[in-house]
């Protein structure tokens, strides 16, 4: 049990640095304001917020 949260924890982190690397990447070394990546998180939580509080699944037809 504590081998599969340790395992999901190093996964997700890894892909957080990914992240991290590319918005490192365009913004500091390329001197390019992309903000995609900041943007695009807190959307998605916004968005799945509000589809929760409307009580919407992902799976249920429309």
């Amino acid at each position: 049990m504590d081998i599969d949260i340790l395992t999901s924890s190093v996964a997700q982190g890894f892909l957080w640095a990914i992240m991290a690397i590319g918005v490192y990447l365009t913004f500091r070394i390329l001197d390019i304001a992309d903000m995609t990546a900041e943007g695009s998180f807190p959307l998605g939580a916004a968005i799945t917020a509000h589809a929760i509080t409307q009580a919407l699944a992902p799976s249920r037809p429309r």
